[in-house]
């Protein structure tokens, strides 16, 4: 793995993180008593996307997606456990995704990867 690759990886989650705070501020100005944490719905919307189709907004629009050997409900279990270990581990995978690992931390824990998705 490249770093052009982790840089591609991490400008699909910035859009991520923007498509999820858009939303939010379209909510609050609708209903302005909403008062959801941001983190807790970027986790939704990552989990539920990636469960659906392996990708969220950010990883289409790059041509990236989310593999799992595991299926059925290991498999829920598996994506649900990375993303939440992306927010949980977020300092140390930065410096892993810089200077370290070919395989990121939170992909080797929960036996994932993200691969181009060939049309």
């Amino acid at each position: 793995m490249n770093k052009t690759y982790y840089f591609v990886r991490l400008l699909a989650r910035l859009l991520d993180l923007l498509t999820v705070g858009l939303c939010l501020l379209i909510i609050k100005s609708v209903n302005p008593d909403f008062n959801g944490n941001p983190l807790v719905w970027y986790l939704v919307y990552n989990f539920l996307t990636i469960l659906l189709n392996g990708q969220t907004l950010g990883k289409y629009s790059f041509t990236l997606k989310t593999k799992s050997n595991s299926k059925g409900f290991n498999r829920i279990v598996t994506l649900l456990i990375r993303e939440v270990l992306i927010l949980l581990l977020l300092p140390i995978l930065a410096i892993n995704l810089l200077f370290v690992a070919r395989i990121p931390l939170h992909d080797r824990i929960s036996r994932t990867k993200v691969v181009r998705n060939e049309p």
